[in-house]
């Protein structure tokens, strides 16, 4: 896990230990101006690497860091995700909404077999399917 600090000028992502961007810009300046945006960045298992903006403060950038920090060490994984509070059904509403998707020759398949599969699981939310390494899968019907 990192905090990151975005350059005003040339919006690079860089250490807050940098004094000088490459683009030549003084981010000691920057940041005693407020104008340095800070981000954090950190790995959710099983998944690529994650940036989130926090603003303008050194301060809830690392508070925000250690929120993530101990939600990954209690493995509450989908705390950090938005998704991850999304049911099946608004999935599939999201997913039929594609332009690439309605595009389609199958489109009116996906569509009636999403329709099949959200009258069983369209109210479960799409975090709890989720299943850490060395789990066995239970069957829910």
């Amino acid at each position: 896990m990192a905090v990151l600090a975005e350059c005003a000028y040339c919006h690079k992502k860089q250490s807050v230990r940098n004094k000088l961007c490459t683009c030549g810009a003084d981010l000691v300046k920057l940041k005693r101006s407020k104008k340095v945006k800070y981000w954090i960045g950190y790995r959710i298992p099983g998944d690529k690497q994650r940036r989130e903006p926090i603003g303008y403060s050194i301060e809830e950038a690392r508070d925000a860091e250690g929120k993530r920090r101990s939600q990954k060490r209690e493995n509450r994984i989908f705390d950090m995700l938005a998704e991850a509070k999304m049911t099946f059904k608004e999935l599939a509403e999201w997913y039929l909404g594609l332009k690439a998707v309605k595009k389609l020759a199958s489109y009116d398949r996906v569509e009636l077999a999403l329709k099949n599969f959200n009258t069983v699981f369209g109210d479960k939310l799409v975090g709890t399917i989720f299943m850490t390494s060395g789990e066995q899968s239970k069957p829910t019907c």
